[in-house]
């Protein structure tokens, strides 16, 4: 049965919601000239979509002050029913200005929403706004790592006062981690900081400081940690910064304060400062010291006591204080390298805080916290009466010797590198106050457990709080189940893609802490399933640009991604195939999730340089593309082991130059496409001709990962009879006749791809399996099972041993399955090749499914609106009248929502034959024995081609689907 329908019944469009400049909520660092703005709709009928929009873009407030409102934008009435990136189009936006801005909407019914408002500020749009702020550093390369100055801010009039001071804006830049400082206060709670390919692009912040400005006299400081900038293994430069702050007062002047060596000579030009003046520093040691990265941090409470008052106005040292050097210009940085300036946009915070759940005490004078939680994070020391001089040592560390003592023994691992990964916070007690704070704050470490030596006294649960700090990624998906051990899993992939995403995503958070782009790729669907991550992985596809760039020009690459973004040695230049794809699954599926067709066009050349550049290296070897460095990593096959199976580097060979020549094609790049697809073609032809034996129908030596990756390319015709051989062979070694049974071994590339075939060859109960059992690795839940509270970096972590391999107890890289929860378990898809999320498919899995899971809650907040399934199947005796009164029968239930501007393809299982179910739709009987009845929001309705199903055709709204079987049809699970 088909319908036309449109908006069903009355109902108004509500205001619209998820407001957005750049993808990010009431900005203040905008840096671009013409931003695009996104909303979501809500309506209260079904079918809404907009018919049109209008945007207004006013100065906030009007300028100049009390002068006539105008707005700077207005877009009209467009008749359009986009929502996502809409771009500016008004009069020239200003630098370190405040901005407002109206949505409002019109369904196609005629119907206008209320007004939606929000507001944005524009960061440094042009390299003249800075006022010519100089970096800044100390000498002896930058040895000092405090720096203060003091200011004035004159104001006119006798009872001027704070309230006058209407607006503060302080940029930023700190290389490496920087913590500011007005009058005493910090200026901001953002942590750590950036992780670029600093000699192309350095990154300010900008924070709101209006509060902590006062009329007269005022003191700024600022404390520089090395951060990635100046760690050891980079070294980039010394440490330094650059600043500008930006006073409005209500009399609508604004006057401006850079950083700056001071003296005539240095600023040659008439710059324009208004009432401002220049910010000269002066530098001497603080009480933090970073030696690198991964060993952790020294903070001496004897040199914070020396020098308290240092970032307040009118500060003197004593007669015993340090000595302070006038700031110098550093010899190597930004400025030399001719380093692009852009805003930060995605801090670092702390998400929650953990108190210990437990304090164990192992041997006299040692004590061990356990916060509960593998975290990436810091913590806060609280001791009182603690002697002058004494140092209380804590160790961080996710896992236990078997005397309960920290276990942070990575030296006994191959990688000897690895020995100068401490993890330690170490803090000396000034002696000066009765209760002493410490706070960690130029690293963050990886742990759940502390070990702590030397304090005074017996601790208390009050003595360490953990602080869990990762990127703002804002929880926009969630996933329950009636499996708890299955919520365990959810919960751990969550906590380790967190835990790995620190400006850039990482691979762990206690070891390289480095943006392996295999890891990246892996993870990149679970991530936006289950956060908010647009704007941070804006960001980091920028830095996969800017490594590529570099490197091209520095190392010549020819347009090779490395294995690591940013990348400073970490890897190789030439990155592994499965480690390089990330250079189209991570773009591509941004562009295509969020509608970025700015992403596309910006990225299009990067991807075309990478694959002409695999295909150079191809052509010189017979047509296979000849690069392997780590394989199909983590794979404990218990058959031959395949790390590097020949097919693999072919495999992601031919998966490039498919989806570039998709990508061209969208681009109506019509030359490139025809290249790509021909040599698409070839490489699939080649991948054939070497690695499939057509009279045994295996690939390769008839691996299960062989297999796996084989069926993935799609070469082999859909149902035929050597797809059906080949993947019989792969479940031969996993399936629950395998030895040992339904036990998946692979590592982390084929996990990934398995899990689509399991879809593909619908035995999705199979994949539910292989990762809950609990009795023995590999599994997740086996890990859950040891009480694992984040996803391991390798099977055999499971042994929990200080030697038993690659010990990250806190890895995202086996992540990939977490969009699976979604788009199979809760049955949530975009519909194959749709854009966003107008177009939707909803399909919860159906029997077997039912004798592990009998009820799964999903729901995501796209751009677009929240999408949500939830299912359920479960014994009733509802009243029906194909029933006896009082029988027991079983019921499927299916409650969808859909968002305004959207529609869905609906998938209801029947129990049983759809010729002899019945399916009602909030109580209305919408499906009797094959014959479909007229449902409001409902275009279509059909009988599953499976015959055990019926497939619904939906508009936006909320439906509640029941089915079950008449008398005597229910099949009992």
């Amino acid at each position: 049965v088909t319908l036309a329908i449109g908006v069903v019944g009355t109902g108004q469009p509500f205001a619209p919601r998820q407001l957005r400049v750049e993808y990010l909520e009431n900005p203040l660092t905008i840096d671009t000239p013409t931003p695009r703005f996104s909303w979501a709709l809500d309506h209260s009928a079904r079918g809404a979509v907009q018919a049109s929009y209008h945007i207004q873009v006013w100065h906030n407030p009007p300028v100049p002050p009390h002068g006539p409102v105008a707005p700077v934008w207005a877009s009209g009435v467009v008749l359009s029913n986009k929502t996502v990136n809409v771009p500016y189009d008004g009069s020239p936006l200003t630098s370190d200005s405040d901005y407002r801005w109206t949505v409002q909407w019109t369904d196609t019914e005629g119907n206008s929403s209320p007004l939606a408002t929000a507001t944005f500020s524009t960061a440094i749009l042009e390299k003249s706004s800075w006022r010519e702020a100089e970096w800044l550093s100390s000498p002896n390369n930058g040895s000092f790592d405090t720096y203060r100055s003091e200011f004035a801010i004159e104001m006119t009039g006798a009872s001027s006062t704070a309230s006058d001071i209407v607006r503060g804006r302080l940029y930023v830049a700190g290389l490496g981690f920087a913590k500011t400082y007005l009058n005493g206060n910090a200026t901001d709670a953002t942590e750590l900081g950036q992780f670029v390919t600093f000699q192309k692009r350095v990154l300010y912040n900008c924070f709101d400081v209006t509060s902590l400005l006062v009329p007269g006299k005022n003191a700024i400081g600022i404390m520089l940690g090395n951060g990635w900038f100046a760690e050891p293994s980079i070294n980039a430069g010394p440490r330094q910064f650059l600043m500008l702050l930006s006073v409005s007062l209500a009399d609508g002047s604004t006057s401006y304060y850079p950083s700056s060596l001071g003296g005539v000579a240095t600023h040659t030009r008439n710059i324009e400062l208004g009432g401002g003046g220049l910010l000269t520093f002066h530098a001497t040691t603080g009480p933090s010291n970073v030696p690198s990265m991964d060993s952790g941090e020294d903070y001496d409470g004897r040199i914070a006591s020396l020098i308290r008052g240092w970032n307040v106005a009118g500060y003197a040292p004593g007669a015993n204080g340090p000595f302070w050097t006038p700031a110098v210009a550093p010899e190597v940085g930004p400025q030399s390298f001719g380093s692009i300036l852009s805003s930060h946009t995605v801090p670092i915070l702390v998400d929650q805080d953990y108190s210990p759940v437990a304090i164990h005490t192992p041997s006299p004078g040692t004590y061990v916290f356990d916060f509960g939680q593998n975290m990436a994070g810091q913590v806060t020391l609280r001791v009182s009466q603690c002697p002058r001089g004494t140092l209380v040592s804590m160790m961080h560390t996710e896992i236990l010797t078997a005397d309960g003592h920290a276990n942070n023994a990575f030296c006994e691992r191959p990688k000897y590198w690895l020995c100068g990964v401490k993890q330690m916070a170490n803090y000396t007690c000034s002696g000066d106050a009765t209760d002493e704070v410490y706070r960690v704050t130029f690293v963050s470490m990886g742990f759940r457990y502390i070990q702590m030596l030397g304090f005074p006294g017996t601790p208390t649960a009050s003595t360490l709080t953990a602080h869990f700090i990762h990127s703002k990624l804002p929880s926009t998906g969630t996933f329950t189940t009636s499996s708890g051990l299955l919520n365990s899993v959810q919960h751990a992939t969550r906590f380790a893609a967190m835990s790995n995403a620190m400006d850039i995503p990482t691979d762990c958070p206690q070891r390289e802490r480095r943006g392996w782009l295999g890891d990246a790729q892996l993870a990149f669907d679970t991530l936006v399933h289950n956060f908010d991550t647009a704007a941070f992985y804006t960001k980091w596809i920028r830095d996969l640009a800017d490594a590529q760039e570099y490197n091209t020009a520095t190392l010549n690459t020819t347009g090779a991604l490395p294995d690591c973004a940013p990348f400073y040695g970490h890897g190789k230049a030439e990155a592994d195939p499965g480690w390089g794809i990330a250079g189209w699954i991570i773009p591509l599926g941004f562009a295509s999730y969020f509608d970025d067709v700015q992403m596309e066009q910006q990225w299009y050349a990067h991807s075309k340089a990478y694959a002409d550049h695999w295909i150079q290296l191809a052509k010189n070897n017979s047509g296979i593309l000849p690069i392997v460095s780590y394989g199909d990593w983590g794979n404990i096959d218990p058959g031959p082991l395949s790390f590097k199976p020949e097919i693999y580097p072919q495999f992601f060979f031919h998966q490039a130059l498919t989806l570039q020549a998709d990508y061209a094609t969208r681009m109506n790049m019509s030359e490139d496409a025809k290249r790509y697809s021909a040599g698409a073609t070839a490489a699939g032809a080649t991948l054939l001709d070497h690695f499939f034996n057509r009279s045994t129908s295996c690939f390769g030596n008839c691996t299960d990962v062989e297999q796996i990756f084989g069926l993935a390319t799609g070469l082999l015709p859909s149902g035929s009879q050597q797809e059906q051989a080949a993947w019989a062979h792969a479940l031969g070694w996993f399936n629950a006749s395998a030895t040992p049974p339904e036990k998946f071994g692979g590592g982390i590339v084929s996990l990934k791809l398995l899990y689509s075939l399991l879809d593909k060859f619908e035995v999705r109960d199979l994949g539910l399996r292989l990762q809950l059992h609990t009795d023995s690795p590999p599994s997740f839940g086996y890990w859950i099972a040891q009480n694992a509270t984040t996803l391991w970096e390798d099977w055999t972590n499971s042994a929990r041993q200080a030697n038993s391999g690659l010990n990250s107890y806190n890895h995202i890289m086996f992540g990939s399955t977490g969009s699976w929860y979604f788009t199979s378990l809760g049955g949530i898809r975009r519909k194959f090749g749709s854009r966003s999320w107008n177009n939707l498919v909803i399909a919860p899995p159906t029997e077997p499914i039912f004798e592990t899971m009998t009820w799964a809650n999903a729901s995501i907040v796209t751009p677009i609106g929240l999408v949500r399934s939830a299912w359920s199947v479960s014994s009733t005796t509802e009243s029906d009248s194909n029933m006896n009164p009082g029988e027991a029968f079983t019921m499927y239930s299916l409650d969808v929502s859909v968002p305004p501007n959207s529609r869905a393809q609906v998938i209801i299982t029947t129990l049983g034959r759809a010729a002899t179910s019945i399916v009602t739709e909030s109580g209305t009987l919408a499906w009797h024995e094959g014959v479909a009845q007229r449902i409001d929001g409902v275009t279509a309705m059909t009988a599953g081609s499976d015959g055990f199903s019926v497939i619904v055709e939906v508009v936006s709204g909320n439906f509640t689907f029941r089915s079950w079987q008449t008398r005597n049809q229910s099949r009992h699970l």
